[in-house]
């Protein structure tokens, strides 16, 4: 969803790891990638004054590394994983448009 309202199209997906990203050299900081995020995924960072979003420390995330009690796991995109996001997503999208009406 945050492809598609982005006026500048500043989110885009990387190929080797399947993260959602975000060029911050062409966002304008105009928040609608935060209002289309169905997983909430995108936050404002009142410090910086721009939009910010995980990157998954290129393929090897951090907190998953550190996460002591093992709570958190990064699985490898796959277009399996992809469906099944696309899917929550469009459900989402629905329920905030009955939700809205």
């Amino acid at each position: 969803m945050c492809l598609e309202v982005c006026p500048v199209d500043a989110p885009y997906r990387q190929e080797e790891t399947g993260a959602m990203l975000i060029d911050y050299e062409k966002c304008l900081g105009c928040r609608m990638c935060m209002a289309g995020c169905p997983f909430g995924a995108i936050v404002w960072d009142d410090r910086d004054h721009k939009v910010k979003k995980c990157d998954l420390c290129d393929g090897d995330p951090k907190c998953v590394r550190y996460c002591e009690p093992k709570a958190v796991d990064y699985v490898r995109f796959s277009q399996a994983v992809l469906a099944k996001k696309r899917a929550i997503g469009e459900r989402y999208s629905e329920f905030l448009k009955k939700f809205a009406e």
